[in-house]
């Protein structure tokens, strides 16, 4: 009767392992499964991840070219303002000789009619003016341009910092995604563990449950 009722409460057991392992197997398999789509999700991550870094490159890359293009503008416009200068200094030196009454010009001058000095001193003011507007021209020309490459390069590293937002935000998704498959992988083999365990468990009970079988009929022979 005591072998009997070992018997029974053995087969009870067996049966409780066997649903227990296969629980396991089930959690086994979701895990897998979502192991697999986190990964996914992590590797998917990664390369946008990457892809953001190269359009930040690309765009620090960018703006370096227009601050260079601004710095050689404005090398340009201090060129042209000094070219302006020394044309107003020359002017100066002009007038101040046709002024002087020594002198060789002065006295060229004085030989020369009204009409004839003052289609002369015409061409000279016409010929600064001309030049002097020339030079204004290109002077607010380099002005207009470094203003567009400004306003360019400010465009470029607003990108550039918005960019820099999105990878920060993307690389604490990747972190999470890392903790969380971290964590996925423990319990992956924690559960692995416990079904190895149980699978012993179960084998256990039949090999125990075979011999007390083998008990039964030997004292029921009897």
């Amino acid at each position: 009767k005591n072998l009997l009722m070992e018997y029974d409460k053995q087969g009870e057991q067996l049966d409780s392992e066997k649903g227990r392992a296969n629980n396991l197997e089930r959690q086994i398999d979701d895990l897998t499964r979502q192991l697999q789509v986190s990964s996914q999700q992590h590797d998917q991550l990664r390369s946008a991840n990457e892809d953001l870094q190269a359009r930040v490159e690309t765009l620090q890359h960018n703006a370096k070219l227009l601050e260079a293009q601004i710095v050689e503008t404005q090398r340009a416009k201090a060129k042209v303002d000094k070219e302006l200068e020394a044309e107003k200094l020359l002017k100066e030196q002009k007038t101040k000789v046709v002024l002087c009454r020594d002198g060789e010009w002065a006295e060229a001058l004085l030989s020369l009619d009204d009409a004839q000095k003052s289609t002369l001193m015409d061409m000279e003011i016409a010929d600064y003016e001309r030049l002097v507007k020339e030079l204004n021209q290109k002077i607010s020309d380099k002005d207009s341009r470094i203003e567009d490459l400004e306003q360019e390069t400010g465009i470029q590293k607003q990108k550039q910092e918005t960019l820099q937002e999105e990878i920060k935000s993307l690389q604490s998704t990747v972190r999470q995604d890392e903790e969380r498959n971290a964590k996925i992988k423990q319990l992956l083999v924690k559960t692995k563990k416990e079904l190895a365990d149980s699978k012993q468990a179960e084998n256990d009970h039949l090999m125990l449950q075979a011999s007390l079988k083998g008990e039964l009929e030997a004292s029921q022979q009897q």
